[in-house]
């Protein structure tokens, strides 16, 4: 959870420099999800589309409507609406017949193209750093328990040839599945959710990196104790997260108040009681089901980590 929970918020600064919040961003990646899923999940079709100028053409794309998208997202249909119509005059989403589609040219644009970049550079440091702890990914795929839809025959990822569209559409579904799933124990908002990580995160450095203390404290019956945790100030979680510290300050003091963060002398601490509660615990499972459905993905469209 703590290497899902990273790798969503270390992309929320390019959101906010480049589409304007957490919010739109997620918005447009839950369209552009929709829009090529039939794409995502044809190992034929992602392949033909996978490498650096091989863009699904909008023609295939195929449209959402704005009951389907609200749904998605656990959003209320009239915000859905006013944020999609917002995108729409911005000129990154576009009307047509059953729905909205964001076009290949928006996806290309200087809006959009360094989201997804923020997007798959965060994938990779991820990646990274799991395996600097010693975290195999041949583990995930061969899971009994893992609830995942039955995918083709791998394909081929031809010599020397990123799949960089590819690899973008996993992605994006997998930064939908982890801010949706983390939210849903902070009210679907997903400021308060991201600032929770961010402290959640800035708590766990000293030993996230540590092959043997990241494994100590690795699962939900080991959690780490108060001192082996860095507490967090309001102004470098506003700093990470590229948001205003009064707009982290606001949060902040509303979870100090319901007792899903606590006050210590140097800054902020995420409670322990609330992390070890039942709907954090439920919220851990559903991220930790996201990263196993991506590299299960990845791994069935030929894509090896």
């Amino acid at each position: 959870m703590r290497a899902s929970t990273d790798f969503v918020i270390r992309a929320v600064p390019e959101s906010a420099r480049c589409l304007g919040g957490v919010r739109r961003a997620t918005i447009l990646c839950a369209i552009v999800a929709a829009n090529v899923q039939h794409i995502t999940r044809a190992v034929d079709l992602t392949w033909r589309y996978a490498r650096r100028g091989e863009m699904v053409p909008d023609c295939e794309r195929r449209p959402v409507n704005m009951n389907s998208l609200a749904a998605s997202l656990a959003m209320p249909w009239e915000t859905t609406r006013r944020q999609v119509h917002g995108l729409i005059d911005d000129g990154l989403c576009l009307k047509v017949d059953g729905g909205v589609i964001v076009p290949g040219s928006a996806l290309a644009s200087d809006r959009v193209a360094p989201f997804a970049a923020a997007l798959k550079d965060s994938y990779w440091r991820m990646v990274r750093q799991l395996k600097a702890i010693g975290f195999d990914f041949a583990d995930v795929t061969c899971r009994p328990d893992i609830d995942t839809e039955k995918l083709p025959e791998p394909g081929v990822n031809p010599p020397g040839q990123s799949p960089e569209w590819l690899l973008s559409r996993v992605v994006m579904e997998f930064y939908l599945r982890v801010i949706i799933g983390g939210s849903r124990a902070f009210e679907d908002d997903w400021a308060r959710t991201l600032i929770f990580g961010e402290i959640m995160a800035i708590n766990g450095e000293p030993f996230s990196r540590d092959p043997e203390a990241a494994w100590l404290y690795a699962y939900a019956d080991s959690p780490p104790p108060d001192q082996a945790r860095r507490p967090a100030s309001i102004r470098e979680t506003a700093a990470r997260l590229g948001l205003p510290q009064e707009t982290v300050r606001r949060q902040v003091q509303t979870m100090v108040r319901d007792g899903r963060i606590d006050h210590v002398e140097k800054g902020h601490l995420a409670a322990m009681a609330f992390m070890q509660s039942a709907v954090m615990r439920d919220c851990a499972s559903d991220i930790t089901r996201a990263f196993y459905r991506m590299v299960h993905d990845l791994e069935g469209l030929g894509v090896r980590l």
